[in-house]
């Protein structure tokens, strides 16, 4: 791939040109080299930097423009791993999830710059690349125990087929991971709407 790209460079000499392919094959096999991280050609290592090199200069662009727009707005990232932040981030962009859980504890200790979550509060989603995906704005707070979970509240999470019983499984697997789980522990499940997709 790295001496394609060089002969690009030989072959066309004006500054345009050469930029506008480049960027055409830094941009396609960037796209590639994230999606399959683990593959490590040198050609696409080359591409891949100059890619995230522009994706982040975009990315703090979007921040400055945000963070006059909402200026008091925190930041959210959903899930336990990369892929799930991707996942996540993308239902609530497409407006299908519009809630979330976290245990009272977490909740209760949730004391960052962002201060607590409250109704009426921004906040920035993020994926897993630290790029800001919607804005989102809190609409209800339900403190109840695990077992009271309801079918509707369930669904309003949008993951999985959004039943109670996918609900269920998934958040005793996450509140066992982080050693927070028992049927009768208290959550809060925080409701959301999205008011802006980035």
């Amino acid at each position: 791939m790295s001496v394609f790209l060089w002969t690009c460079v030989a072959i066309w000499p004006t500054f345009n040109a050469k930029t506008a392919i480049l960027n055409r094959l830094f941009n396609t096999v960037g796209v590639f080299y994230t999606r399959f991280s683990k593959i490590r050609l040198r050609g696409m290592r080359i591409s891949s930097t100059i890619n995230l090199t522009n994706n982040n200069m975009k990315t703090n662009e979007m921040m400055e423009l945000i963070s006059h727009k909402y200026s008091k707005a925190g930041r959210w990232m959903f899930g336990d791993s990369p892929i799930m932040h991707d996942e996540l981030a993308q239902l609530v962009a497409n407006g299908i999830k519009t809630a979330t859980t976290c245990s009272f504890y977490a909740y209760d200790s949730h004391e960052s710059e962002d201060g607590k979550i409250l109704v009426g509060n921004h906040y920035i989603v993020f994926n897993s690349q630290n790029q800001p995906v919607c804005v989102v704005r809190v609409t209800h707070l339900h403190l109840m125990r695990f077992s009271e979970m309801t079918e509707e509240l369930a669904w309003k999470e949008g993951e999985g087929d959004r039943s109670l019983l996918y609900w269920q499984l998934e958040h005793q697997r996450f509140f066992q991971k982080v050693g927070d789980f028992f049927p009768e522990m208290e959550i809060v499940v925080i409701e959301f709407k999205m008011i802006e997709s980035l």
